[in-house]
């Protein structure tokens, strides 16, 4: 059961909860504008975008607030720091890192550490993300899809488990 988000579209407002972090899958091709700048602006501070695509998603400079751009971390996979550096939008970023990873092409629900597998490890990245208050967005922490990461998704990720094993 897994799925791929290919497009974003444009003006998504924030749900109220706090998100800091943004993971942005390895397939997706485009972010509409104003996408996470309207949610940067009106309700928190975006700190780190992880973008695992190996080509960067086509965005301008309208995708994040001018916040983000000059005080976030985009991480990008290995080896591709050059490419989001010259990229339209991306290199907007004042502050571009590169991941040690380069990220699966399909991400599952249950994949909260987004590195291919659903194991007990992403039982325990969900458990910390819940305890730090920090609601990361991720296709694989929204695990029983109800468009919320919470205590829900870690029943339904250890059920998941169980049921496998």
């Amino acid at each position: 059961m897994g799925f791929i988000i290919l497009l974003f579209p444009q003006m998504i407002i924030g749900t109220g909860q706090k998100l800091q972090r943004i993971t942005i899958g390895s397939d997706v091709q485009s972010i509409g504008d104003y996408i996470f700048c309207i949610y940067d602006f009106l309700y928190d501070r975006i700190d780190t975008v992880e973008c695992l695509a190996s080509t960067p998603p086509v965005i301008t400079e309208n995708c994040f607030w001018s916040h983000t751009y000059n005080n976030a971390t985009l991480c990008v996979p290995k080896n591709l720091l050059n490419r989001y550096s010259k990229a339209e939008g991306w290199k907007e970023f004042a502050n571009i890192t590169e991941g040690s990873h380069s990220g699966p092409s399909v991400f599952y629900h249950g994949d909260v550490n987004c590195d291919g597998k659903i194991n007990i490890e992403d039982v325990t990245e969900l458990i910390d993300l819940l305890l730090s208050g920090n609601t990361t967005l991720t296709v694989g922490a929204d695990v029983n899809e109800d468009g919320r990461v919470n205590i829900e998704d870690v029943t339904t990720l250890i059920d998941m488990l169980l049921r496998v094993n």
